[in-house]
């Protein structure tokens, strides 16, 4: 069972609301618009088939479009609903100077490449969904299966928790590859702890939600969906 995921239970106690909140944060990174800083867009290694002649020109009018955004971001002249306007102005226009460079059977094999992608999306966000239903449910369920003396212990090991960690982080005389290490150590600590204290059945529950955790992460950082 995961640091996150422990966390994850304690803020459940709270009530519903909250692990539909952690839920939408968690999700954030799927649903979010996937316009990129303009000066990330279509590089080269995306568009196929390129000629010699063609990289060229598309790193020449990427290293333009760099220099503007630079110049933009450095304009203390304009408003952000100004600059706003003239970075979507910026990036329309590369669009549409690289679009002229590429032929039909590029501009084709980008748009198949992009609906494919899409779909792909589409599936993530659908198993993302189910799969953090699933934890939510896990959850209400262990919750409910927690006696008065098993609660009261899971809120001492957080605050104890807690409170190591906290003397981690403003220790100066530890690096920070030290306090990645104590972190660590801590979070092993915490789950024998919590471990320690759950019956066999709600450790399966525990076990089965840390699974479901990873496989959320996994989406989150592109993982294929399942079919």
């Amino acid at each position: 069972m995961s640091r996150t995921r422990l966390q994850y239970y304690f803020s459940r106690k709270q009530a519903t609301a909250s692990a539909l909140a952690l839920a939408l944060a968690l999700a954030a990174p799927l649903f979010v618009s996937n316009v990129q800083p303009a000066s990330a867009q279509t590089p080269t290694t995306t568009i196929p088939g390129l000629s010699a002649t063609q990289k060229q020109q598309v790193a020449a009018r990427r290293v333009k479009l760099q220099k503007d955004l630079d110049a933009l971001a450095a304009n203390k002249k304009l408003t952000e609903p100004k600059k706003q306007k003239a970075f979507e102005k910026l990036e329309a226009d590369y669009a549409s100077d690289i679009a002229a460079l590429l032929t039909l059977e590029q501009k084709k094999a980008i748009i198949d490449k992009q609906s494919e992608e899409s779909a792909l999306r589409k599936k993530r966000e659908a198993e993302f969904h189910d799969v953090t239903v699933k934890i939510m449910t896990l959850s209400d369920k262990i919750a409910a299966s927690l006696t008065p003396d098993q609660s009261k212990k899971l809120d001492q090991i957080k605050l104890d928790a807690k409170d190591k960690a906290q003397k981690i982080s403003s220790d100066t005389t530890l690096n920070a590859a030290q306090k990645s290490a104590a972190n660590g150590k801590l979070e092993d600590a915490m789950q024998d702890q919590v471990q320690a204290i759950l019956t066999p059945d709600q450790k399966k529950m525990f076990n089965d939600m840390d699974t479901l955790e990873q496989r959320q992460i996994q989406l989150m950082n592109g993982a294929k969906p399942k079919s």
